[in-house]
């Protein structure tokens, strides 16, 4: 028994490690020496630990997620080694590398947490690791509630008040504390023993995380939590009431409510701004040029994201602030459909696996934000934010075919 606690010690404290050096990789100045070789060696040493640890695997355990590993590595090897633009070989092995970490890491903790009932310990660290990150952070260059100030702005492509605390980019903070918040919300429930110390403790720690937010104005994050929240609240109301009358309202309300969200601030102008901001070359520049390249079937090459908007590579591209774009892009339309097999087939095993009807809304309502949050940046199944990492194993982890014993994961 003791040797089992030192496997799982070992293999969570690596997790750990693997989370704190993949968020150190957004930071402007980061603290960690050769990062991304860090990254890489203690992401094998994870991976090996994990297998040992669930080796012999029942098959049931992989009957959920086989045809995701499947595509996923089709995916990678299909467009990383067969498909492959020579003009930019180097740059697609590092995006080999990159993306075989990603679905090595994601696929095998999803397993280990199911296999060793480890849900909600992951859904801890997660949430503990990645908001006391953000407010270090926060503290180390706090500026005086500027973003409160200045929140009739936030919607201001040219003059809204942005910090990032010490961050690459605002988007980059705005991500994690969306994916801190959205933590909060699975930690509260599934731990049924979580006393009302921390429930106030975590209270607090999302109020500050949202003050933040509001801090980045990162508009993607901003309408991504007012859309979890609207998810949440009509969930919440849908299983406690089943008046048809009171439904009709409740939609009405949330309707309106989304486009109050979307015209606030029209009267300085500021959705002008949205719309010509820079996003739209997408239709102006960077579609047409792959129309025009003679690889619309298999995409641009199979490269990192950020290189799209590097013309030292002779691609003629504007950054791509869209997942969904991002993939048809670089892998074309066959790339396309195979993402969006994968993306709907992990929908399909969540409303089909054995998780209590109840609370099953919550899974869909987390995967319909991760979705959205892909319209603005490269950021679903994707190495980019550690919010891709840890989303991406909470969803497949309920892919994961289960015992009976695990269907308390989510309490009553």
């Amino acid at each position: 028994m003791r040797l089992k606690i030192h496997k799982l010690y070992i293999q969570e404290m690596l997790l750990l490690s693997l989370l704190i050096v993949k968020i150190s990789l957004n930071l402007i100045k980061n603290p960690i020496p050769s990062a991304y070789t860090v990254l890489y060696f203690i992401s094998l040493i994870y991976c090996i630990s994990v297998i040992c640890s669930i080796m012999p695997l029942k098959k049931k355990y992989l009957k959920g997620i086989s045809s995701i590993m499947l595509i996923l590595m089709i995916y990678m090897i299909v467009f990383g080694l067969i498909f492959v633009n020579e003009t930019y070989f180097n740059q697609t092995i590092q995006m080999i590398v990159e993306f075989a970490t990603y679905i090595f890491v994601v696929i095998l903790t999803s397993i280990f947490i199911i296999v060793k009932k480890r849900e909600i310990e992951f859904v801890k660290l997660v949430f503990w690791i990645i908001t006391i990150f953000i407010f270090i952070c926060y503290i180390s260059n706090f500026d005086n509630f500027e973003g409160i100030k200045h929140i009739g702005d936030i919607f201001s492509y040219s003059s809204r008040y942005r910090n990032s605390y010490g961050f690459e980019h605002a988007n980059q903070l705005g991500n994690m504390c969306l994916c801190a918040i959205i933590f909060s919300v699975i930690y509260l429930k599934t731990d049924s023993f979580v006393s009302k110390k921390i429930k106030y403790v975590i209270l607090a720690s999302d109020l500050l995380l949202i003050q933040i937010l509001v801090s980045t104005a990162s508009r993607n994050s901003l309408t991504a939590l007012c859309l979890f929240i609207c998810l949440l609240i009509w969930n919440k109301v849908e299983h406690s009431i089943q008046r048809d009358s009171f439904m009709r309202i409740l939609k009405v309300f949330i309707f309106m409510s989304l486009i109050i969200l979307f015209i606030v601030n029209i009267q300085n102008g500021h959705i002008e701004d949205i719309i010509l901001q820079a996003r739209g070359l997408n239709f102006t520049i960077n579609i047409p040029l792959l129309f025009n390249s003679h690889r619309l079937l298999i995409g641009l090459g199979f490269i990192n994201s950020g290189l799209f908007g590097n013309h030292s590579l002779g691609l003629n591209t504007f950054f791509i602030d869209n997942y969904y774009l991002y993939v048809l892009m670089s892998t074309g339309i066959i790339g396309i459909m195979m993402i969006s097999y994968i993306l709907f087939n992990i929908l399909m095993k969540i409303k089909k696996n054995n998780i209590i009807k109840s609370k099953q809304s919550l899974a869909i309502d987390v995967y319909i934000v991760f979705l959205y949050t892909g319209i603005f940046e490269n950021c679903v199944i994707y190495p980019a934010f550690v919010s891709c990492y840890v989303i991406s194993i909470w969803l497949i982890s309920l892919c994961v075919r289960r015992t009976e014993e695990s269907l308390d994961y989510f309490k009553e």
